[in-house]
């Protein structure tokens, strides 16, 4: 191939001096990428004796260290990810399959030690097995989950995606989100 540059003469050194100019933007932007994923696969495999000895200090920080990884996957795809095309879709959907399990980690924490979470704004997807309504307002209830709402937000009793502020082990309604 370098023979075939040779005979174009300027043109194919110029070819070939942009072609290495792409391959070493693509190589930083995938390394970097392949770095951001391998912390969050560290941070999943720590989730795992950590849920098992009911570390859930540890499973919060973790899908922390997660979300945040995929903030920065999600930007760095969005802007210099289309670059290589491969990557890109291969890094889109890592990201969206490595969210589920960072937001399951959250939905554990938030059945089994709410308190950790006080204070935190949240984002979930909840499906009401119970609805009470109180003198001034709904509460949503799903097992050990609880929803506060001032206005009604959930009638049909079907899975809803919203925004909501932890306070004592129960979410309090902030509004709606798309998932």
């Amino acid at each position: 191939m370098h023979i075939f540059f040779r005979k174009l003469g300027s043109l194919g050194k110029k070819l070939l001096t942009w072609l290495k100019i792409w391959l070493m933007v693509v190589g930083t932007i995938g390394f970097c990428l392949f770095i951001l994923e391998e912390g969050s696969q560290v941070a999943t495999f720590s989730t795992f004796m950590s849920k098992n000895n009911q570390d859930y200090e540890l499973v919060l920080a973790a899908s922390d260290i997660m979300n945040y990884n995929n903030k920065l996957i999600k930007q760095i795809n969005k802007y210099v990810g289309w670059l290589n095309p491969f990557g890109y879709i291969s890094y889109n959907q890592y990201a969206k399959a490595q969210q589920i399990y960072a937001d399951e980690c959250l939905m554990f924490v938030l059945r089994n030690e709410p308190d950790l979470l006080n204070g935190r704004e949240i984002v979930i997807s909840f499906t009401p097995k119970e609805i009470l309504n109180l003198a001034n307002k709904y509460v949503y209830r799903n097992g050990k989950i609880s929803v506060s709402s001032e206005k009604e937000i959930n009638a049909s009793m079907k899975s809803m995606s919203f925004k909501g502020i932890v306070n004592n082990g129960i979410v309090t309604y902030i509004e709606d989100v798309e998932l």
